[in-house]
């Protein structure tokens, strides 16, 4: 891959599976992907680890430990202009299975496409903090144009 690297490919890895580590090379714009469980490793993953220590130019991407969903849900909760959602949503996030819960109000109340535009849109600003604070270039694709619904 070269740079400068599409947005929309950092921002796709960032919300990779949980147990994995995403690193980007910041001159190249190759990005590595490596689980966390080293009992995984077979030659060629080892041979990605070994990369990975020797070139100082791989950074790992902002992982689940970093960004806060949490925050996120809380920040779309408190966006809604319904206080009644807006307290629903609040609610939602208290507790265990708070992500679980938030999802089931966000559905019951019509808003699930909202709330991934709205989280996309938050991935892709920490994805942009992060690559303008490493000096990665970076270049943003045009969302390809819905296509027109068929009548078959």
């Amino acid at each position: 891959m070269d740079l400068p690297i599409s947005l929309q490919r950092v921002v796709a890895e960032m919300d990779c599976l949980e147990g994995t580590t995403v690193y980007l090379n910041k001159r190249t714009g190759e990005l590595l992907l490596l689980f966390d469980d080293s009992s995984m490793f077979d030659s060629e993953l080892e041979n990605d680890a070994e990369r990975l220590e020797a070139d100082e130019d791989f950074l790992p991407l902002p992982d689940k430990q970093e960004i806060d969903e949490w925050g996120m849900m809380v920040s779309f909760a408190q966006s809604r202009d319904e206080e009644q959602v807006t307290r629903e949503l609040l609610d939602a996030v208290q507790g265990r299975g708070a992500f679980r819960m938030f999802r089931s109000t966000v559905t019951r109340h019509g808003l699930l496409d909202e709330w991934y535009a709205f989280r996309d849109a938050s991935y892709e600003e920490i994805a942009v903090d992060w690559l303008e604070a490493h000096g990665v270039p970076f270049v943003r694709e045009a969302s390809p144009e819905p296509s027109p619904a068929s009548d078959e």
